[in-house]
């Protein structure tokens, strides 16, 4: 274990107060997520807690601490072992830590907006917990906003509404909100407000009600340490890297020199590229040995540069992103060890554990190029490591500091030393401000004894249906004919998460089937597909959001009326002749 978090999980233990607040500011690859355990037994046996709630921004995060990190802690699973790049010895912490406080497998549950398969070979089952009804649960952002403003994540769009208990099992956990980093780094400043707003006022609500709150992320602005630190009540310590150790009430700084020394061993070399010079550079660099990165800020723009690295690269070339289904991004990363070249977006930034020797980015987002670097030469044991950011897809904010101080850049370090320049110089030009209509109208949920159910759906339409970021819906790739009697599981690898302004440009190409119901009478089979009788065209002819998701809300309804005991979800079919091995064709 490092010394950072080390000495975070020390102050956590001696620090008198009965309510810990915490901010845990660490580089990215540090191991702030492997502390999360820890953390969660040392204040369960403390007392202050009695369960505890790891959030997490995105759904592949949640599907790896979960599998990866928790479940392999505790399960001789095979599979776990290859895929998971997890050390035996993290393991074994983990698991003695949860042990001592009486937290066993059975007792660890995920929840997000989609499920997790259960794999046959396993003697559990891989448990999903809307209700919060566990006492270690890992968790989307969404859900656990969604949850503590009284929307219960089960039945979102249901006219029953049993918000109280999973809002009053938060009241009764610790809080971990990991990579926060995620709340300020959208590019759209309109979610940017709405998001961030909303998790202020969630800061302010374990305040009031005194809820033990760490937060952890790589890429903490000073903006947001503040407001943090403000909304937590004021008595928050915070925990990072610096050059020298320094100790006071409300800051601890670590200075891990190892860490610093081997950053420091690595020749970081960071220059502008053109973008009609990336394929050329990468190809240059696999011939001589190298493994590269290449990170794109758009789906359109990666699968471009996947198409021309192919020609001369073929198979040492893949491609990720959001728009595959679950099974082709399995496959990819399945192999990530081995592939010399990987194309990607977003999708692999914050906590996927995957490294490589070079990184050719866009540089339209400082926190994003932040998260990517992370991928390199992740176990700082390389001597050298090129970070080129595209010229055409950068901001200036970007381009002005690879110019400026080029290679004295330390993309690993928090803090200058020995004549180099941090990272975290480029977080600090973040605009921070609060969306004031998001605000009263999530201040409403709060105040009342009971909620009406029908305000409950009011608020929602008026947030165009989520307090963070946009919609999102489930397409499946394939066939009415091929979905009945096929396992739960093999349903959810062809799936992929989509928002509504990709469903209308789908049904434009012609690609929708249409909307389908998804029933089950049998555990783990699919027994029927129902279609949903609608006319797609006629409607998306107006895209405003708000419309469309009532129109969707309608379908929902409809269905899980007449279908209540076995519907498990709605999905939109996707012709097959509109996705390919680059992904869905929009």
């Amino acid at each position: 274990m490092r010394p950072l978090v080390e000495k975070a999980l020390d102050t956590i233990k001696l620090r008198e107060c009965n309510v810990p607040r915490v901010i845990i500011n660490a580089p990215t690859g540090y191991g702030k997520t492997v502390s999360a355990p820890l953390i969660a037994s040392e204040l369960i046996k403390k007392g202050i807690c009695s369960s505890f709630i790891h959030s997490l921004p995105f759904r592949a995060i949640v599907r790896d601490v979960y599998s990866c990190l928790l479940l392999n802690s505790f399960i001789n699973y095979p599979k776990f072992k290859d895929k998971c790049r997890k050390g035996i010895e993290v393991l074994k912490i983990v698991r003695e830590a949860l042990e001592e406080v009486g937290i066993d497998v059975n007792e660890i549950a995920y929840q997000m907006g989609e499920h997790l398969s259960t794999e046959t070979e396993l003697n559990i089952s891989l448990r999903k917990e809307p209700l919060f009804d566990a006492r270690y649960i890992v968790t989307t952002l969404d859900s656990l906003i969604l949850n503590m403003f009284r929307i219960p994540v089960t039945e979102i769009y249901s006219y029953r509404k049993h918000y109280t208990i999973p809002w009053s099992r938060i009241y009764v956990s610790a809080l971990f909100l990991d990579e926060v980093h995620a709340i300020v780094e959208d590019f759209n400043i309109e979610s940017r407000n709405k998001a961030f707003t909303a998790f202020k006022i969630l800061l302010e609500i374990a305040n009031s009600a005194r809820i033990p709150t760490v937060v952890s992320s790589a890429t903490i602005p000073n903006k947001l340490v503040e407001v943090i630190c403000s909304s937590l009540g004021g008595d928050v310590l915070l925990v990072e890297l610096g050059r020298s150790t320094e100790v006071s009430k409300h800051k601890v700084i670590v200075n891990d020199k190892d860490y610093e020394n081997s950053v420091l061993s690595i020749k970081w070399r960071t220059e502008i590229i053109e973008e009609s010079k990336v394929v050329e550079k990468v190809v240059e660099k696999v011939s001589s040995g190298r493994r590269v990165f290449v990170a794109c800020d758009n789906i359109a723009r990666a699968v471009r540069i996947y198409q021309e690295l192919y020609k001369s690269l073929g198979e040492n070339v893949e491609l990720i992103h959001s728009l595959l289904t679950v099974e082709d991004k399995e496959k990819v990363f399945s192999k990530i060890d081995q592939v010399k070249v990987l194309v990607s977006t977003s999708i692999v930034e914050a906590g996927v554990d995957i490294s490589f020797d070079d990184l050719i980015t866009d540089g339209g987002n400082p926190f994003s190029v932040v998260q990517r670097v992370g991928r390199i030469c992740r176990d700082l044991k390389c001597e050298e490591a090129d970070i080129h950011i595209i010229k055409e897809y950068s901001s200036q904010e970007i381009l002005k500091f690879v110019n400026e101080y080029g290679g004295k850049i330390s993309w690993k370090l928090p803090y200058d030393v020995d004549g180099t320049y941090s990272y975290s110089r480029l977080l600090e030009g973040i605009v921070l401000e609060e969306d004031l209509r998001i605000k009263r109208l999530l201040e409403t949920l709060l105040y009342p004894l009971l909620i009406p159910q029908y305000y409950i759906e009011d608020i929602l339409m008026k947030s165009d249906g989520s307090l963070l970021r946009e919609f999102l819906i489930t397409v499946i790739v394939g066939e009415h004919e091929e979905l009945s009697r096929i396992k739960y599981k093999e349903l959810l690898k062809k799936s992929i998460i989509v928002d509504f302004e990709k469903i209308r440009k789908l049904i434009l190409r012609n690609c929708i089937i249409g909307p389908y119901l998804i029933l089950m009478k049998e555990f783990d089979f699919i027994t029927d597909t129902k279609p949903i009788d609608s006319d797609l065209r006629e409607f998306l002819s107006d895209s405003h959001p708000r419309r469309l998701l009532k129109w969707y809300v309608e379908i929902l309804r409809r269905s899980y009326k007449d279908y209540r005991d076995v519907a498990i979800t709605l999905v939109f079919l996707i012709d097959k002749r509109c996705y390919s091995n680059e992904g869905l064709i929009i």
